[in-house]
C-alpha cells in the first residue's frame, strides 16, 4: 500500500510515498538538503512521520456497561449518564433491534466501563480520522522542519523546534493516544535538536515542560462482537435487573419477540431457558401491575369517600389497607405505593381538617340560626320587592300606584337591618343586606322621581339603582346559605 508524505527541500515541499521513501532521504543526505546540526536525526524523523499505520478493520460502535454484579450490557452507541441513571440503546441482535433502557447508575462499574470506551473510541478514531489527522500533523511539523532548515539564526531555530516540540506533546493526548510510539520517538529526535539549539543559541536555561510527558491511558483490548445468542441472553439478565416496573416489563416482552424472529440463530437449550424464563416474568410482571392498579384504583375511591366525609378514622385504615396489600404482594411497586400513600396523606389532612371545621360550626350554629331568625322579615320583604326591582332595572315599570309600597318594605327591610348585630362570620354577608336595601330605597325613590317628571336620566339611574340592589341580594344570600350549612355538605 502506497502512503504519502512529504519531504523538505530548500524553499519547498516534495511529496513522496513509502515506496521512495529510503531513496528520497539518500537524496536529500548526499544533496545536503538538511541545513541543521541535527541531519540524521531530521531524516529519521520525516521517515518516522511518512509511515502510514496499518489498516484495520472498521470498528462497531458497540459500547460495554460492565455492572457490578459482573453482567455485561451491550449498548449500541454511546450511553449518557443522567442524574443518578444511565441511559442507553441496549442492542437486542445483530440485525440491528435495538430498544431503550436505563440503569441505576450505583449498578455499574464505572472505572472498568470508562476505560472499555476510551479505548473503544480511541480505536473507532484510528479507523475513521486518524490517518488524516496524522497526516495534517506530519505536513505541520514538515513545515517547521523545512523553515528550521532554510534559517541561520539560531535563536529562531531554537523558536520553531520549541513550537514543533508543543505541537508533538499535546497530539497524543488530543486524538486518544494515536501512534503514541511514532510521537514518543519524534519527541526524542526533537529535544535532542532543542538542546544542540540552545547551546548554540547560548542559553543554559533547561525548561521542565518537557520533561516526562504524561502518556495517554494505554487502551484495553477490545471484546469481540457478540453473538445473537450472547445479545439476547445479555437483554433478559439486564431486563431481570432492571429497578423501573414498566422498563422491565418492556425488556421482557422485547426480548420475547426478538426470540422468535431469531429462534434458528438460538441452540435449543439456550432458546428453551429464554423463552421460559421470559414467559414466567411477563405473566408475572403483569400479575403485579394489574394488582397494584386495583389497589391504586380502590385506595383513591375510599380515599375521596372518607376525607369527604371528614371520616379521620376511614382515611387512616385506608392506609393501613395499604400498606398491608403492599406487604402482601411482596412490595414489588414501592414508587407507586408511595404515590398512593401521598395522596391518602392528602386525603387524611382534607378529612382532618374538614372535621374541624365541622366541630366548629358546631359550636356557632346556635348563633347562626339566630341571626337566620332575626333576617327572616327583612328576607321576606326582599323578595317580595324583587319583581318591582326587576321592572325599575328594566325600565318596564311597575305602575305608579305600586312604588309606595315597594318604598315601604325597602324602608322597612332597612330599619330592620339595621337593628340587627350579626356574628363575626356573617358580618360581611350582612352589610351587603344593608348596602342592598339602600340601594333598593334609592332605586324606588328615583324610580318615583323620574315617574313625576318625565326624565329618562332619571329612569336609567332608578335601573341601576336596581339592579345594585338585586345584585348584592343575590350575592349576600349565597354567603348566608354557605355559611349556615355544614362544613362539607355541598
Amino acid at each position: 500500500m502506497i502512503s504519502t508524505g512529504w519531504i523538505f527541500r530548500p524553499g519547498r515541499l516534495t511529496a513522496f510515498d513509502t515506496h521512495t521513501t529510503l531513496t528520497s532521504v539518500a537524496i536529500i543526505r548526499a544533496r545536503g538538503a538538511i541545513v541543521s546540526r541535527w541531519p540524521a536525526a531530521g531524516v529519521a524523523l520525516l521517515v518516522l512521520l511518512c509511515l502510514a499505520a496499518p489498516a484495520r478493520a472498521e470498528i462497531a460502535p458497540l459500547f460495554r456497561l460492565f455492572l457490578l454484579d459482573g453482567t455485561v450490557v451491550t449498548c449500541l452507541g454511546e450511553y449518557a449518564r443522567v442524574g443518578e441513571r444511565v441511559v442507553f440503546t441496549l442492542a437486542m441482535s445483530g440485525d440491528g433491534a435495538t430498544e431503550l433502557a436505563s440503569l441505576a447508575a450505583d449498578k455499574v462499574d464505572w472505572p472498568r466501563t470508562e476505560q472499555y470506551a476510551q479505548s473503544l473510541r480511541a480505536a473507532r478514531y484510528a479507523d475513521a480520522r486518524g490517518e488524516a489527522d496524522f497526516a495534517d500533523l506530519a505536513g505541520d511539523v514538515a513545515r517547521l522542519l523545512n523553515e528550521i532548515a532554510l534559517t541561520n539564526e539560531a535563536a529562531r531555530k531554537l523558536q520553531l523546534a520549541v513550537e514543533a516540540r508543543r505541537r508533538l506533546d499535546a497530539w497524543p493526548r488530543e486524538h486518544y493516544g494515536y501512534r503514541t510510539a511514532d510521537i514518543a520517538q519524534i519527541v526524542e529526535l526533537v529535544d535532542q535538536a532543542i538542546s544542540e539549539f540552545r547551546v548554540a543559541s547560548g542559553e543554559n536555561r533547561f525548561d521542565l515542560t518537557f520533561v516526562a510527558s504524561p502518556e495517554p491511558p494505554k487502551p484495553i483490548e477490545l471484546l469481540a462482537a457478540p453473538s445473537t445468542e450472547q445479545l439476547l441472553e445479555g437483554a433478559a439478565a439486564l431486563a431481570d435487573r432492571a429497578d423501573i416496573p414498566a422498563e422491565r416489563l418492556t425488556l421482557f416482552e422485547s426480548v420475547a419477540r426478538a426470540l422468535d424472529t431469531h429462534a434458528t440463530a438460538l441452540t435449543q437449550p439456550v432458546l428453551n431457558r429464554l423463552r421460559s424464563l421470559v414467559t414466567s416474568r411477563i405473566r408475572t410482571e403483569r400479575l403485579v401491575e394489574t394488582a397494584y392498579s386495583k389497589l391504586a384504583m380502590t385506595a383513591s375511591r375510599n380515599g375521596d369517600r372518607y376525607a369527604n366525609h371528614g371520616d379521620v378514622r376511614g382515611v387512616e385504615r385506608e392506609i393501613a389497607r395499604v400498606q398491608h396489600e403492599d406487604r402482601r404482594l411482596g412490595a414489588k411497586r414501592p414508587d407507586r405505593v408511595s404515590a398512593i400513600l401521598v395522596t391518602l396523606q392528602e386525603r387524611l389532612d382534607s378529612a382532618r381538617r374538614l372535621r374541624l371545621a365541622r366541630d366548629q360550626w358546631s359550636v356557632k350554629v346556635t348563633t347562626f340560626r339566630s341571626y337566620q331568625r332575626a333576617i327572616a322579615a327583612p328576607l321576606a320583604d326582599f323578595r317580595g320587592m324583587s319583581q318591582g326591582l326587576d321592572d325599575i332595572k328594566r325600565l318596564a315599570g311597575p305602575a305608579a300606584a305600586e312604588l309606595p309600597r315597594l318604598a315601604k318594605r325597602a324602608a322597612t327591610a332597612a330599619h330592620a337591618l339595621g337593628l340587627v348585630v350579626p356574628p363575626t362570620d356573617l358580618a360581611s354577608a350582612h352589610a351587603l343586606l344593608k348596602t342592598a336595601a339602600h340601594l333598593a330605597m334609592q332605586a324606588v325613590a328615583t324610580r318615583g322621581t323620574a315617574v313625576t317628571s318625565g326624565a329618562m336620566d332619571q329612569a336609567w339611574q332608578a335601573s341601576s339603582a336596581a339592579a345594585g340592589a338585586l345584585m348584592l341580594m343575590a350575592r349576600a344570600t349565597q354567603e348566608l346559605e354557605t355559611a349556615l350549612a355544614p362544613p362539607g355538605s355541598r
